[in-house]
C-alpha cells in the first residue's frame, strides 16, 4: 500500500462525489460515512431497494430515494426491477476506499456499549496528534477510541511507543484473527452506545483525515 495517493483516490473521486450529492440534496446533508455505507451495502448485495437502505441506515425513505436518484444521475448506481446495483464506476469508487479501510463491527473490546474495529492501511503518517484524532472521533459521536500503530511487527500506542500488551495482552490476537497487518497500518477501535454510533463516528473521522 505504500505510495498510494490518498488525495487522488478520496479527493478526486470520493470528495467530488460527496460534494455533488450534497449540492443536489439541498437541505439534508449526507455525511461521508452515510454515503459510504449506502454504496457498501449496495456493493455487498445483489440488488438493494430503498426501503432496506432506509431501515439499515436509519435514514428517511424520502432522503434515501433522493440520494439514489442523484447517484443514478451521476452514473454511480443503476436501477433494476429488483433494486439497485453499482455501475462499474460505482464499483471503482468503493473498491478504492476498501483498499484503505477495513471495518469489523461487533468487536469485543470488553467494555460497556458497542465497539467497531477499523484497520486503516498505511495511515500512521496521517494522524499527527493522537489526542486530537481521538477527540475528533468523540466529537463525531463516539464515546471513546483506542488508537494503535503496527510498527516492527508489534501494535504500539503511538504517543508513548509502548506495546499494547502493557494494557491488554489479548488485543493483538483479537485483531489478527480478522486481518493481516502491514507496517504503518493503524488500528482504531471506536466504542459508543450503539454499533451505528461507533461505526458512523469512526468512519466519518477516518474519511476526513484521509481526505485532508
Amino acid at each position: 500500500m505504500r505510495g498510494l495517493n490518498y488525495k487522488y483516490i478520496l479527493m478526486d473521486k470520493w470528495g467530488k462525489l460527496i460534494a455533488e450529492v450534497n449540492k443536489q440534496l439541498g437541505r439534508r446533508i449526507i455525511t461521508a460515512a452515510e454515503l459510504y455505507l449506502i454504496l457498501h451495502i449496495i456493493n455487498e448485495m445483489e440488488y438493494v431497494g430503498r426501503y432496506y437502505l432506509s431501515e439499515k441506515l436509519d435514514l428517511g425513505e424520502t432522503t434515501i430515494r433522493n440520494i439514489l436518484n442523484i447517484l443514478k444521475q451521476l452514473n454511480v448506481i443503476e436501477a433494476y426491477r429488483g433494486g439497485h446495483r453499482l455501475t462499474p464506476y460505482g464499483q471503482e469508487i468503493i473498491k478504492d476506499i476498501n483498499k484503505l479501510i477495513e471495518i469489523y463491527p461487533n468487536f469485543d473490546l470488553g467494555v460497556s456499549g458497542e465497539s467497531v474495529l477499523f484497520i486503516v492501511k498505511n495511515f500512521s503518517d496521517k494522524i499527527g496528534s493522537v489526542l486530537e484524532f481521538r477527540d475528533d472521533i468523540i466529537r463525531a459521536g463516539g464515546r471513546g477510541a483506542v488508537i494503535l500503530v503496527y510498527k516492527d511487527g508489534t501494535l504500539i500506542f503511538p504517543d508513548s511507543g509502548q506495546p499494547v500488551s502493557v494494557w491488554r495482552t489479548d488485543i493483538t490476537d483479537k485483531v489478527r484473527e480478522r486481518t493481516v497487518l502491514d507496517e504503518g497500518d493503524v488500528v482504531v477501535i471506536v466504542s459508543s452506545e450503539s454499533q451505528r454510533e461507533a461505526l458512523i463516528s469512526g468512519l466519518n473521522t477516518i474519511l476526513a483525515y484521509l481526505s485532508a
